[in-house]
């Protein structure tokens, strides 16, 4: 009976805990320096909130940190004003706050099926936007996305475009849902349309994010040369 009441209790204490603790993101952008990062996160463990995810990018001259936090109540009210006015490090810097629910605890759907957009050729409007409405009309969702812009590449001065996309399905479907294979048709025609390289691929359970590096190298010489070579054609 004693170890009932000591579990009971137990369990009240954590459940209270957990639904006490708040979370909240936190965006920042800003010119780039060093130290950025630490003066952050000094900032918010000193005022009693955990950053418990991160991410960071250097676009330009500016620097763009977004933060997932937690604490208690009172230590998520007071972070927002203390790095609008820590100064330092922080000087200049826009922010912007959003309160959230746990990741933890909150029922995310499993998607059923993942894949890696990737597409390489030379630089023109319209490519992001293209290929993001292309997704969103097959219900796919942007998981993550990363593009850049190589501005030195060795035959005649072309800019090489390279765009690399984490992307998602989660809609309902059957166990033999083969609809990923008419996204990676469209992506591929959208790649004929523009002259440019465009795949999609579809993750194998022993995959890793994203390819070898010296393989991704090696293709972009490739296509870089095929650009100089006349082999692409602009639109």
């Amino acid at each position: 009976m004693l170890a009932q009441r000591t579990l009971s209790r137990l369990n009240r204490l954590t459940s209270a805990r957990f639904m006490s603790t708040k979370h909240l993101i936190v965006t920042a952008v800003g010119p780039e320096q060093p130290g950025i990062v630490a003066s952050a996160t000094d900032t918010i463990l000193t005022s009693g909130g955990n950053v418990t995810e991160s991410r960071g990018i250097k676009l330009g001259s500016e620097f763009a940190l977004i933060l997932a936090v937690s604490g208690s109540s009172s230590s998520i009210n007071s972070i927002p004003k203390k790095l609008e006015n820590q100064g330092g490090k922080l000087k200049g810097f826009e922010f912007m706050f959003k309160e959230t629910s746990d990741p933890l605890v909150e029922e995310v759907e499993e998607p059923n099926f993942m894949g890696t957009v990737r597409v390489r050729g030379m630089d023109q409007p319209g490519i992001v936007s293209k290929v993001s409405s292309l997704l969103a009309e097959h219900n796919m969702s942007l998981e993550r996305l990363e593009t850049t812009i190589d501005t030195e590449a060795p035959f005649g001065g072309t800019q090489l475009f390279m765009m690399e996309a984490m992307v998602a399905h989660t809609e309902p479907v059957g166990d033999d849902w083969m609809g990923w294979m008419e996204v990676m048709d469209a992506i591929e025609e959208f790649g004929e349309e523009y002259n440019i390289d465009a795949e999609l691929e579809p993750f194998a359970e022993e995959d890793e994010e994203f390819e070898d590096e010296e393989e991704q190298e090696e293709q972009d010489y490739t296509i870089k040369k095929r650009i100089w070579e006349g082999g692409v054609e602009s639109s």
